[in-house]
């Protein structure tokens, strides 16, 4: 603001003293922006919803830079994963629990492992339009699968555990409204295999390219379909992207009394920096890899095609224009 004359000789003469009031309004803005500075620290440390149970963490916002919030498709905005709930321990049949998601995102993609339950049950998410049973998982033995919610109740989504058992929910895609985008639009492809190992020939690691599949580097994830052949005895396990004794989710699978070897998953696998996905499979005999799709990164030319609308409820994986 400009000083007027007088100001500026007023000013000038009282220089060499300021004023007590001056001073006492000056420490009444820092108080005030202090207070203000305060809240806005114990907001992001206690902003979110409550979970019933310890094990699982709230989830850090994400900046959905200047994607617009009045529209109804959606792009990916990260598949950067996160470990929502952890459940070493068996839950008992019926449990139910809330999870705490990230703000401002139209859909969340969860890849969710059900190991050991307790009895025959679906295991269900609520994003707020009801119950919605957690497709490809099978209610009577080690299962897997991932899936596409829509939080349409703020930024929690309810959880049923009919079978009980234990349980991992990871967060490995978001989405935030967009009208268009270079990132985060997904490409259906024909399904094309991109790996077939048989372990005891062809080791069980495997790294794909995404030039394998007909994307470029920058690709921000791949959906793939996982077949494998299983052992009678001992649960098998595929980690997604290993690194240092952890991975970005785990896909799992045991014997069961039919005696049928072959298990099957989708996962939402986050591409590296190095334009690869890896995974390794460990206690089974052979495995399949197929990539349904993938989700381009900012290379891609702007465009509306491969949005996500997010609609309600969940699906197997999404709606895509």
């Amino acid at each position: 603001m400009e000083l007027t004359q007088h100001e500026q000789t007023s000013r000038t003469r009282t220089s060499e003293i300021a004023p007590r009031s001056a001073r006492r309004r000056r420490l009444a803005v820092l108080v005030v922006l202090g207070a203000v500075v305060l809240a806005v620290a114990t907001a992001g440390w206690f902003g979110y919803p409550a979970l019933q149970g310890a094990w699982a963490s709230p989830a850090p916002p994400v900046e959905a830079g200047e994607l617009p919030t009045d529209v109804d498709t959606a792009a990916m905005v990260s598949a950067e994963p996160q470990r929502l709930v952890d459940r070493d321990d068996a839950l008992a049949p019926g449990t139910r629990f809330r999870v705490a998601l990230p703000e401002g995102l139209s859909a969340v993609a969860l890849a969710i492992s059900q190991r050991d339950p307790q009895t025959a049950g679906a295991l269900t998410v609520d994003g707020g339009t009801g119950p919605t049973p957690v497709p490809g998982l099978d209610p009577s033995t080690d299962s897997a699968n991932a899936i596409v919610v829509v939080p349409v109740r703020g930024e929690t989504l309810n959880v049923l555990s009919e079978a009980g058992g234990r349980l991992t929910i990871d967060l490995v895609g978001r989405f935030a409204p967009a009208a268009q985008a270079r990132a985060g639009r997904f490409v259906r492809i024909e399904p094309t295999e991109v790996a077939s190992l048989d372990t005891s020939r062809d080791g069980r690691t495997v790294s794909v390219p995404v030039e394998a599949y007909g994307a470029r580097p920058g690709t921000l994830a791949a959906l793939v379909q996982v077949n494998a052949t299983i052992g009678s005895t001992q649960p098998a396990s595929v980690a997604v992207n290993p690194v240092d004794g952890g991975s970005d989710q785990a896909l799992r699978w045991a014997p069961d009394s039919s005696g049928n070897p072959d298990r099957q998953a989708a996962a939402l696998v986050r591409v590296g920096d190095d334009g690869r996905f890896t995974l390794d499979y460990q206690h089974g005999s052979a495995i399949s890899v197929k990539v349904l799709g993938y989700f381009t990164g900012d290379q891609a030319d702007p465009s509306d095609s491969g949005l996500l609308k997010p609609g309600t409820g969940a699906s197997p994986f999404g709606d895509f224009t």
